[in-house]
């Protein structure tokens, strides 16, 4: 889900906070949990379970909004 989140700029992707310059944090799952990690320095967060439903009600509402706009 979290990759799929990251196709839709207008969302505010989830980016590294130690520079501007860095790629998007890639989601990883590890014991469980999800940790998003910047590929440039290696910052790590954690993404909490109860931000994703909503997550999934931005995702949803997203792509139905990118499927209504004419090619």
């Amino acid at each position: 889900m979290l990759r799929r989140y990251h196709r839709y700029e207008a969302l505010r992707p989830f980016t590294c906070p130690e520079g501007v310059d860095h790629y998007l944090m890639e989601p990883y799952a590890v014991a469980g949990d999800v940790l998003l990690i910047c590929p440039t320095c290696g910052h790590a967060a954690l993404v909490l379970p109860e931000a994703l439903p909503s997550l999934a009600e931005r995702l949803a509402d997203a792509a139905a909004f990118w499927r209504g706009i004419p090619g």
